[in-house]
């Protein structure tokens, strides 16, 4: 019978509206900040392809093939995580140099990002992972591939995400 009374009382009702109405609004706020971050992240990580890119072009235009694959091995020694792929393609979509283990069949998003879906040969087992690139005409036919493994962006993202919703909570 105490419990009718105190819930039937204007603070308490003004207290549960106050407290409901932060809520939502400290919510809405996380995921506006959420959103801004990832975007700004994937923008980020978009203009890090392209540097790449831009460097492989000119690695490849500078000394050919060989160049290129220097390059390849170059990046490949210095990220050991091996956060970027990079291939050369022929007209024929034939590969030329590269450290992906096959041609891709890409989906081009928004202007010239791509993304695809590729198996990777790991020590211990076969699986797929999900790339972000571009791609560049550098004559003759030919295209370098610029690829960043998606699963490590996922990651960053999802680390921005939990810890948004903790400090939510």
């Amino acid at each position: 019978m105490i419990l009718n009374r105190i819930f039937r009382t204007y603070t308490f009702r003004f207290t549960v509206l106050y407290v409901l109405t932060i809520s939502v609004l400290a919510t809405a706020i996380s995921a506006l900040v959420y959103l801004f971050m990832a975007r700004d992240y994937l923008y980020e990580v978009d203009r890090h392809i392209l540097l790449e890119l831009d460097s492989a072009v000119a690695s490849y235009q500078q000394a050919g093939t060989e160049g290129f694959d220097d390059f390849v091995l170059q990046r490949t020694i210095q990220n050991a995580e091996a956060r970027y792929h990079f291939l050369l393609v022929d007209a024929e979509q034939n590969i030329i140099e590269g450290n992906l283990a096959a041609v891709p069949e890409i989906t081009r998003y928004f202007e010239k990002r791509l993304s695809f879906v590729q198996p990777l040969l790991n020590w211990h087992k076969d699986h797929t992972n999900t790339f972000m690139g571009r791609d560049e005409n550098v004559g003759d036919g030919r295209r370098i591939i610029v690829a960043r493994d998606y699963s490590s962006v996922n990651e960053r993202i999802a680390l921005v995400a939990r810890t948004l919703i903790q400090s939510t909570l």
